[in-house]
């Protein structure tokens, strides 16, 4: 007789993620996230999505950068079992969490997406939907659009709509600067 095994994943916390790292096992540079405790790999950056992230950063670095972190590519605590790192979020710099710690939650999330968009539609939507996220873009540089979600509701926004070359975009939290869609996607 032949005894099957439960096969569920092991499901690991952030700090236990942590853990791995200072213990070698997971190197301090290789590009994962946490997700519902899963480790997930990284896709790499292709050219388009590296060009469209270099002209986001350029242009919330210019006009929010005063007033807010522009975080590139940084850990976004979401819940002890989910620890994304967002392509760009914006934190203000009156709510900076203590040091050494990462935040847990900013008014305002950016994806670049080409490869990822169907992660990105999905699985970060639920996380970012869920953690309370009030507002979520994706900048879509397959389709030529950003999608913009708005009003977390459970897991899901109640608020989307895409906008495509031509137009703009105001951010909901400060809408004092209208977001070219053009340069958001890499086209300066």
């Amino acid at each position: 007789m032949t005894l099957l095994l439960n096969r569920c994943p092991r499901l690991f916390t952030v700090d236990e993620l942590y853990r791995l790292i200072d213990a070698g096992i997971l190197a301090p540079d290789e590009r994962v996230e946490l997700v519902e405790g899963e480790i997930v790999p990284m896709s790499p950056h292709d050219p388009k999505h590296s060009d469209a992230l270099a002209w986001c950063n350029n242009i919330f670095s210019e006009h929010f950068g005063s007033t807010h972190l522009v975080r590139i590519q940084l850990s976004l605590r979401l819940s002890q079992r989910s620890e994304l790192e967002p392509d760009l979020s914006l934190l203000p710099k009156d709510q900076l969490p203590p040091r050494g710690t990462h935040p847990t939650i900013v008014p305002f999330v950016l994806e670049v997406s080409n490869t990822s968009l169907s992660y990105d539609r999905g699985e970060k939507l639920k996380l970012y939907a869920r953690a309370g996220i009030p507002e979520y873009w994706i900048v879509n540089v397959r389709d030529r659009v950003v999608e913009v979600h708005r009003d977390p509701q459970g897991d899901d926004y109640g608020d989307r709509f895409q906008r495509g070359p031509g137009d703009v975009i105001e951010l909901l939290h400060m809408p004092c600067y209208l977001f070219p869609v053009n340069t958001l996607l890499g086209d300066p």
